[in-house]
């Protein structure tokens, strides 16, 4: 088995056609599966001495695969399952291990969800928009301990309509689930402990419920038109309607 995700997905390898020598591990066309039996394709070669000090340089291309698989939690940026196409390149050292991925494709299956906790309303001619504040609540927590390994991860993602999207507003029990289409970048800098979502969303169509406290819930129909922007710190996202 091998770990090649920075998301959580485990991927297994077919050991008969990984190649081992005194330099390393080498990658040569070498099939993968994830928990599907969807399949992508690894080239590359891992280095080390004596097993201790390694240098990794892979790539994954993949027309089908779980590229992301991530349980919805209370402190989650984001969750759901995510099926894409593309190519995965893997680098790095054991002190630190970057994946980037450039031309990643969403796909039937793919469902990503946000939880917005923080958010505030704003009524204008426009619509309504709900804007993410600056959490100015801290809350003691325990310290985590510190690691000294960096994972760095940078994905573009093409998300097109086979994929469902959803907004949790549990302000105002909002739910917001629609078909998309755009592009947004995902990148996550381990030294920095900062991760941050770019790009826009425009919604092609879908449905808003809402139930404020002390108003009957209400349900309505997205039309087209509507967006979703991504700028910077993932919980500093604007929808608007």
């Amino acid at each position: 088995y091998l770990g090649i995700s920075p998301l959580n997905t485990i991927y297994k390898i077919q050991d008969q056609l990984v190649k081992f020598d005194a330099n390393g591990i080498s990658f040569d066309q070498v099939e993968v599966s994830d928990k599907y039996n969807n399949k992508g394709i690894v080239d590359g070669y891992v280095y080390h001495h004596n097993f201790n000090t390694f240098n990794v340089n892979l790539n994954v291309q993949t027309s089908r695969i779980l590229a992301m698989s991530r349980i919805k939690k209370t402190d989650t940026y984001f969750y759901g399952d995510a099926f894409a196409s593309g190519s995965i390149q893997i680098t790095g050292n054991n002190k630190k291990m970057s994946f980037t991925g450039n031309n990643l494709t969403s796909l039937t299956g793919t469902m990503v969800g946000f939880p917005i906790s923080y958010a505030s309303t704003s009524y204008e001619d426009s619509g309504i928009r709900f804007v993410v504040p600056e959490e100015t609540v801290s809350i003691n927590k325990p310290k985590p301990v510190e690691s000294n390994f960096e994972m760095d991860f940078d994905f573009v993602f093409d998300i097109n309509k086979d994929a469902d999207v959803r907004i949790d507003l549990e302000p105002v029990d909002g739910i917001l689930q629609c078909k998309t289409n755009g592009k947004i970048r995902l990148k996550n800098k381990k030294k920095t402990d900062r991760l941050n979502m770019d790009g826009r969303l425009d919604l092609l169509s879908g449905s808003f419920s809402m139930s404020v406290k002390d108003i009957v819930p209400r349900e309505f129909e997205l039309m087209e038109g509507g967006t979703i922007n991504f700028v910077g710190p993932i919980k500093s996202s604007t929808i608007s309607l």
